[in-house]
């Protein structure tokens, strides 16, 4: 679990009641769940892009400089982690949160939802390919600048 028990609100435990800490765990449990559901659901798809190349190149790392992942499920892992991108647009990195009910209104339609992480998965897949045949210098969610050491 999370070393603050109102991890979505940043207060500390200690200022917490007994009941409240409890009533927090269970919410932060039951957000983790959703959370879970909504990666399983969707990442169907994800693991179908996936099988088409190799996920050993350069290109499959989140950065440049990074190692990409050594395998299969480790790059299912990379790909579910919640690493919003500019370029993705609102829909795209709002999406996650809605699913997980992390945001206090609905802000995009439910039909969207899915729709939006499937966006997502087709068009990070879609720039690894082009980097790879040469049309693209580098993946849209690098840095334009290499990092500095």
């Amino acid at each position: 679990m999370y070393p603050c028990a109102a991890a979505f609100t940043n207060i500390p435990r200690r200022y917490f009641s007994v009941k409240k800490q409890r009533a927090v765990d269970v919410h932060e449990a039951e957000l983790l769940a959703i959370a879970r559901a909504w990666l399983t659901a969707a990442w169907d798809y994800v693991h179908a892009l996936a099988s088409d190349f190799a996920v050993h190149d350069e290109f499959s790392a989140l950065a440049p400089g990074r190692a990409p992942p050594r395998d299969l499920p480790a790059f299912i892992r990379q790909e579910q982690s919640y690493a919003p991108d500019l370029n993705d647009g609102v829909r795209v990195n709002i999406a996650p949160l809605q699913l997980a009910r992390l945001l206090a209104a609905d802000v995009l339609p439910a039909k969207d939802l899915e729709k939006a992480l499937k966006d997502r998965a087709r068009w990070r897949s879609d720039e690894r390919r082009w980097c790879r045949s040469g049309r693209l210098p580098h993946p849209g969610w690098w840095p334009d600048s290499p990092p500095s050491r």
